[in-house]
């Protein structure tokens, strides 16, 4: 159970950077007066027809350019980071993995102005040495493909689990969890539907 003086918190989060954040997501958040994150991968920041075949996706996607990312900052949104590639980083070294994250870091930093505070790891897939690494950069937090809660006991900073909202259903399951758990506030936020 999270302390009586602490208020309850939901955070939306997106993964990559896809165009779709900023053409469909935008427009819909903004008017239930929610902002959220998106975690990018600078290197391939304005891409079209982007496939991540090791992700498993089949079908191209286009990615946000450093100008629609910048309005959905100047919309609130917290641009952060997803490393420099979309890789694995228990597969690379300490420099490799510092080198991904100190470009990625450089790179929204020089368009955005501002040096990202989190960060999602790619594909999920992260080590006790990439956890160290995250945070000796300086991240004030970390988050993980996990599925579930946080509670300030049971996780650090640096492993966030989040809830996947995936299609109808699992739009009416969050909205049921978050409605259960009291993580709705006052309007504008209760307005999910």
């Amino acid at each position: 159970p999270r302390p009586q003086d602490s208020p309850p918190l939901a955070c939306i989060t997106f993964d990559d950077g896809y165009r779709d954040n900023f053409s469909a997501v935008l427009p819909i958040l903004h008017e239930l007066g929610v902002a959220a994150t998106v975690f990018i991968i600078s290197d391939d920041v304005g891409k079209k027809n982007l496939i991540w075949s090791e992700a498993g996706e089949k079908h191209p996607a286009d990615l946000a350019s450093w100008d629609e990312l910048g309005l959905l900052q100047q919309a609130g949104w917290e641009i952060a980071s997803h490393s420099h590639r979309h890789v694995h980083f228990s597969r690379y070294s300490a420099v490799q993995q510092e080198d991904l994250l100190a470009q990625c870091s450089e790179l929204i930093q020089h368009y955005l102005g501002v040096r990202p505070q989190t960060f999602a790891y790619p594909y999920g897939d992260y080590s006790e040495l990439s956890r160290q690494l995250v945070r000796r950069h300086g991240f004030l937090g970390a988050v993980s493909t996990r599925t579930g809660l946080n509670y300030r006991h049971e996780q650090t900073l640096f492993e966030l689990n989040r809830i996947p909202c995936k299609g109808f259903q699992h739009y009416h399951y969050l909205k049921w969890l978050l409605q259960t758990r009291n993580l709705l506030g006052s309007p504008p936020y209760s307005k999910i539907r």
